[in-house]
């Protein structure tokens, strides 16, 4: 007592427990900083007491939920679910961290597992939204594009949707554009059964806008009883193997076309005979229309030489009229070479070919004057 407590000095303004440590009295509890005796459990709760040093619970635990809420939402709209999820891991890996210094350093409890609770949730919450919300875009994608494009070429910009909007804002392309027009289908209408005019024509274009899928040719849209269609605005591939396809889809209609006419004068309905155009040529393509209604089409000179051409079937008694950038590509076809023709609304002349009666084409090319350039023009028939 007196040599180790200087009789009773050491214990002066101190507290002191007295209670037994012994393993036999099996006063022992397990704590997170490891086991303590009873005795130590209470001169530590004393000490606590004594220095203030309780824990502090944040008063403002409705901010720290906001703020992790408002964290995650943002994080869960990233559109790449890999970087998404990554992003809401870190935010529960710093927030953690945070907590644990806060608890460490100030005594101070801001709830770890409430915010991280919240994070999971709303981060969750916004993945199965933005899921939702792409699977319902898709759907609308693929009804919409499967009203212009084969099948295929649908699924494939759906999958891709950042090519999408690569080629809906708008871009420079080369492509092949067909038109294709019903002859005397106006005057038609004006005395005809309206109901047999409108079954009939439904059938002729179904039937054609599926030839023209069946060669991988998007439709553009219809022009009363036109038909537009072009190769290479959506899709990449070679300008010959676009040219071919649309001579192709051309002959197809043809021959569909004849297959058509028989069914009908079989029922009593008057033949239909057929126009096409077909040029090869750079346009802008992209998603064009209002807030209220946009389609995916082209624009250009290309285009309107299209629906020149296939205006000039009627005049060289053909039933296709290309351009020399379209003949020269499908070699294997029995082109009639029309020359150098001078298309009205245009200055130079363009060589252009036809398919038809050879006999009927150069009667009708006998009704043209050669003009100073050598070339045939609409205006001196």
């Amino acid at each position: 007592w007196k040599a180790n407590y200087g009789d009773g000095a050491f214990f002066n303004n101190k507290v002191v427990m007295i209670g037994p440590v012994a393993p036999r009295f099996q006063d022992t509890k397990v704590t997170p900083v490891g086991a303590m005796t009873g005795p130590q459990l209470h001169l530590h709760a004393v000490t606590c007491g004594m220095s203030g040093a309780f824990l502090q619970y944040s008063g403002q635990r409705w901010w720290w939920l906001c703020s992790g809420i408002f964290a995650a939402w943002m994080v869960a709209k990233v559109r790449k679910i890999f970087t998404s999820v990554s992003g809401i891991l870190l935010l529960i890996a710093g927030w953690s961290a945070v907590a644990l210094w806060m608890l460490a350093t100030y005594s101070q409890e801001i709830g770890i597992a409430a915010w991280c609770g919240a994070v999971i949730v709303t981060g969750g919450t916004g993945q199965a939204c933005k899921w939702y919300s792409e699977q319902k875009e898709k759907r609308r994608l693929v009804g919409q594009f499967r009203r212009f494009v084969s099948r295929d070429i649908a699924d494939r910009l759906v999958a891709d949707p950042d090519r999408w909007r690569l080629i809906a804002a708008g871009r420079k392309r080369r492509v092949v554009v067909l038109f294709s027009d019903v002859r005397g289908f106006t005057s038609r209408s004006e005395g005809g059964d309206a109901a047999v005019l409108v079954a009939q024509l439904n059938e002729y274009l179904s039937a054609m806008v599926e030839i023209v899928f069946a060669n991988g040719g998007t439709l553009d849209k219809f022009i009363g009883d036109a038909i537009m269609a072009h190769w290479g605005a959506l899709d990449d591939g070679e300008e010959s193997a676009f040219a071919q396809a649309a001579v192709r889809t051309a002959l197809t209609m043809r021959t569909e076309l004849a297959r058509l006419n028989t069914e009908w004068q079989q029922r009593g309905w008057e033949p239909l005979e057929i126009g096409v155009g077909i040029h090869a040529g750079e346009v802008t393509a992209g998603e064009i229309g209002c807030p209220q209604r946009t389609e995916f089409g082209v624009l250009g000179d290309a285009v309107n030489l299209a629906s020149r051409l296939e205006g000039l079937c009627k005049t060289f008694a053909a039933h296709t009229v290309v351009s020399d950038a379209v003949a020269r590509h499908s070699t294997d076809v029995p082109w009639y070479a029309l020359g150098k023709v001078r298309v009205k609304g245009r200055k130079n002349a363009e060589e252009l070919y036809a398919l038809g009666e050879s006999s009927a084409i150069q009667t009708a090319l006998g009704e043209f004057a050669i003009d100073h350039d050598g070339a045939r023009t609409m205006d001196s028939k």
